[in-house]
């Protein structure tokens, strides 16, 4: 998990800032008129990709209470982590008035700026084999964080509490080898009844799978001969029809077959199996929950 280092916001009429950074301290810069900008500090738990925020991680920021002069509220306002990993918004977000004003942040940024991506804040998404690593896994990362401040405190810190929560399951399988078995010969696996496709709603963080259930299938090259973890998968969550995911291993170009016992995917956690590869079975251990939370490992033994 990410360790969040306390950064100081100095707020000062007349200073703008709208910087994200967990560990950085925050920058300002002088606006061209006398209102007081958001300073704003974000933390994330870990992310799919590492935990740190990668360069160009961009996310989107709305607010609620704080209409400006045309009656409008600040919509999905754009702020793009620089080299220094600090985040820098395309423009201020200014407190229009003394009450406390809601900030609700999501990740990753999606177009267009100014306005509610997706079908009134709600983005569709797909989680088949291509979009299961590198940049296409980022974009089905989805977070999302909710504070509040005001313009005698004005530093929105998305932090502790508030900070960037995971709205998305993974699942993570680490393959060992059994009797007669040299996990380097595996070369791909299959889950089956899972709902791939889903929406992620911006407005209060919820990610939902919908449609109808399928199988993903999952290329593996690996040299390791006893024991391989492979890439974790980002899944929406959901209720697991029977509660167990039917697994198939393909090894020597034979099939080996198990089931994971698990009741639904939650949003949040890493659901971890441990798979023993034997030539008389798949073996499994119990499921292990982090924060993303692990769940308690489970193990599977898997059979021909």
């Amino acid at each position: 998990m990410k360790t969040n280092v306390l950064c100081k916001a100095f707020a000062t009429a007349g200073l703008a800032a709208v910087v994200f950074s967990a560990c950085n301290k925050v920058e300002t810069t002088v606006p061209t008129d006398s209102q007081v900008a958001a300073k704003i500090i974000a933390g994330i738990q870990t992310k799919a990709s590492g935990n740190t925020w990668d360069p160009s991680d961009a996310i989107g920021i709305t607010t609620t209470g704080n209409e400006k002069k045309d009656g409008k509220e600040y919509i999905n306002v754009k702020f793009t982590i620089d080299g220094t990993g600090t985040f820098n918004g395309s423009s201020p977000i200014y407190f229009q008035n003394k009450n406390d004003v809601t900030f609700t942040a999501y990740y990753p940024f999606t177009d267009p700026e100014g306005a509610q991506p997706g079908t009134a804040g709600v983005i569709k998404g797909s989680t088949v084999a291509s979009n299961q690593s590198g940049d296409a896994q980022k974009k089905i990362d989805f977070m999302w964080a909710q504070t509040k401040a005001n313009v005698t405190s004005p530093t929105v810190s998305f932090t502790g509490s508030d900070a960037f929560t995971h709205k998305m399951s993974m699942l993570t399988l680490t393959f060992k080898s059994g009797d007669d078995v040299v996990i380097s010969d595996l070369k791909k696996y299959k889950l089956g009844g899972l709902t791939l496709e889903g929406q992620f709603d911006i407005t209060d963080g919820n990610a939902t799978a919908v449609g109808t259930a399928a199988d993903l299938e999952i290329n593996i090259t690996t040299t390791e001969d006893s024991q391989y973890t492979a890439g974790s998968l980002i899944l929406y969550p959901q209720t697991i029809s029977g509660g167990k995911i039917a697994l198939e291993i393909t090894l020597n170009e034979q099939t080996y077959k198990a089931d994971l016992a698990l009741a639904a995917l939650q949003p949040g956690k890493n659901h971890t199996f441990n798979i023993t590869v034997k030539k008389t079975g798949i073996s499994t251990a119990s499921a292990e929950i982090t924060n993303w939370t692990d769940e308690p490992g489970t193990d599977v033994e898997a059979t021909m």
